[in-house]
């Protein structure tokens, strides 16, 4: 079974929806849930997005974990290593986080044989694109706003670590926020 994200596609064998109001996917989408019922188990999965305000508490958290990190391993380091070290991090202060997600990218409504990757998905919400170079390029800057508006989220950061203070590194991106 195969659930995507933006459209609610379903892919299974055998599976039948629960309630019969569910059956359209604009229904689906206007409950904000859908149930499946597959060998007489029954799963529900919200669909609510943070709001913005709660899309900003979680960046300070996300800055603060960014920080710590730094300060405690500094500058000069792959991108790997600190995004390990910033796993962990926001993983101790209880925050969801999902490392290198690939996502399939479409063109004219129609999925095409390439995905991007995404360095890591906070909460499901927030990307996070981590560098680790010398100075941040605007194709950098053009790789998390692509991103935000092919993934449909409002919130990203770039993040490089190679500076010598973090805030020097650190750029927010929106996409319809």
């Amino acid at each position: 079974m195969r659930i995507q994200d933006l459209g609610f596609v379903f892919h299974s064998s055998g599976f039948q929806r629960g309630d019969a109001e569910l059956r359209s996917s604009r229904r689906i989408q206007e409950l904000g849930y859908f149930n499946i019922v597959c060998s007489c188990i029954i799963f529900k999965m919200e669909t609510t997005r943070l709001t913005n305000q709660e899309l900003n508490d979680l960046a300070g958290i996300i800055l603060d974990a960014a920080i710590t990190v730094h300060r405690a391993i500094g500058p000069g380091l792959l991108e790997s290593v600190y995004q390990e070290c910033l796993v962990m991090e926001l993983r101790k202060r209880a925050i969801k986080v999902e490392r290198e997600v690939h996502v399939q990218l479409h063109y004219q409504n129609e999925p095409i044989d390439k995905e991007y990757k995404i360095d890591l998905l906070v909460e499901n919400e927030i990307i996070l694109e981590l560098k680790s170079v010398e100075f941040i390029l605007k194709v950098h800057e053009a790789q998390i706003v692509s991103y935000l508006r092919l993934s449909n989220r409002k919130l990203g950061f770039l993040i490089n670590f190679n500076v010598p203070l973090l805030k020097q590194g650190f750029k927010r991106f929106v996409n319809n926020f």
